[in-house]
């Protein structure tokens, strides 16, 4: 159900319209006629309550996509969605890196062969998080799709995985772990945000791919779909999920002191479940210092005890 911004007379409950308030400042909305705050709530749109919302307006401001995704990120279907258009332009911002993503990588874009793709040893870790976190989301998406419906923790996987990619330094950026992550993301795309998905394949495979793409078909290991497939994006299958690549190498751990988090830290995998081993790494970790030890004489303070949470990402010292 959708729920709209509703505004109050505070003095008699009276609903009012649209143009009884000023939201010149949407932070701070006032009644024009006395200059008071309303009450405001989100309540399900009627007329009678003055809350309606004219979708035509919001689609001609800021697109089908930018409005379907922000509605599908916004709340879980079953959920009430308080539909407010001030959280519209986040969506947007995110569609606009996607397609600095795709500028970014589309001179060197290239399909990837399936061993380049499976020998993965020899990668940086960044690269390898991208690759998990393209396998994370496209778990997700399938869970998505035939099961739970939640489209909002599918489009925040899909965010994390862009905004890592756009993170990448250049000479991590164009490799083919992003090449491969970026395609299936527009794939992945493609069913909530058909107009921008099309836009972003067309950018990316326009080197790529020629009208004769009969020779795809064996450059994809992982998808049933065989590859990019020249045209639409739609032409594709949905990725199918690699298992081996849900397997990082490293883990990140959150370092806190009497429950407040200090830094954080990357840990070989080895480590989890291991407290002993993983209590010294980070006790040897400089970050810690000025916190588990005296500034003046360097000598380590006594903690009453050390608390390990998920096998070990997040640790927490307890000081004496």
């Amino acid at each position: 159900m959708v729920h709209g911004k509703t505004f109050k007379d505070p003095d008699n409950g009276r609903f009012l319209k649209p143009d009884e308030v000023d939201l010149s400042n949407s932070k701070l909305p006032t009644i024009k006629a006395t200059g008071k705050s309303p009450a405001v709530s989100f309540e399900k749109m009627s007329k009678s309550k003055f809350n309606g919302i004219d979708p035509r307006n919001v689609v001609s401001e800021y697109g089908a996509d930018v409005v379907r995704l922000y509605m599908l990120y916004k709340a879980h279907p079953s959920d009430v969605l308080e539909y407010d258009t001030s959280g519209i332009v986040g969506m947007q911002r995110w569609l606009n890196k996607l397609f600095k993503i795709a500028s970014s990588i589309q001179p060197s874009f290239a399909l990837v062969s399936p061993s380049e793709l499976q020998d993965r040893i020899s990668w940086a870790p960044e690269n390898k998080k991208t690759y998990f976190l393209a396998q994370k989301a496209i778990k997700k998406s399938t869970e998505t799709f035939e099961d739970t419906y939640s489209f909002n923790t599918f489009i925040a996987l899909l965010i994390e995985l862009s905004n890592h990619i756009s993170l990448l330094p250049q000479n991590l950026l164009l490799h083919k772990s992003t090449f491969y992550a970026f395609e299936k993301l527009v794939i992945m795309l493609s069913p909530l945000a058909p107009v921008s998905s099309e836009e972003l394949y067309e950018i990316i495979t326009v080197n790529s791919l020629s009208s004769d793409s009969s020779s795809a078909s064996d450059l994809d290991p992982l998808s049933s779909c065989g590859g990019l497939k020249a045209g639409s994006v739609f032409a594709n299958q949905w990725p199918v999920l690699d298992e081996s690549g849900l397997a990082l190498d490293s883990f990140t751990c959150v370092v806190q002191v009497n429950g407040k988090v200090k830094f954080k830290l990357d840990a070989d995998s080895s480590l989890l479940q291991n407290n002993d081993d993983l209590k010294a790494h980070v006790l040897s970790c400089p970050d810690l210092k000025k916190h588990l030890f005296d500034a003046a004489d360097g000598v380590p303070k006594a903690f009453k005890k050390v608390i390990f949470v998920n096998g070990g990402k997040l640790i927490n010292f307890i000081l004496a």
